[in-house]
């Protein structure tokens, strides 16, 4: 059984390669159709960016990570994004 980490990882992935559909991704911990991913940049002329990834109903989430945004992120320049303070889910070690 995956841990619920890993769940949360693979639908990240799924929401970076295709963010458009990061509405039709159900929540790994609730499974809503809630998820949030955007991409928090210094400029918005910026291809690298903290991105910020989280369930809108269970406030569950990844911890930030900077990275490449994706064709067709939501990009929000800093100060002007509007993350809730969400519960992070983080790697435990165990896979069940």
């Amino acid at each position: 059984m995956r841990s619920i980490y890993n769940k949360w990882l693979d639908s990240y992935e799924l929401a970076y390669d295709e963010p458009a559909a990061v509405n039709r991704i159900a929540c790994p911990s609730c499974g809503q159709l809630c998820l949030n991913l955007l991409f928090i940049v210094e400029s918005g002329a910026d291809v690298r960016g903290t991105s910020a990834y989280w369930c809108g109903v269970c406030l569950r989430g990844l911890p930030p990570n900077r990275t490449l945004i994706p064709q067709g992120g939501l990009v929000v320049e800093r100060g002007n994004e509007i993350v809730p303070n969400y519960t992070l889910v983080i790697d435990d070690g165990r896979e069940g």
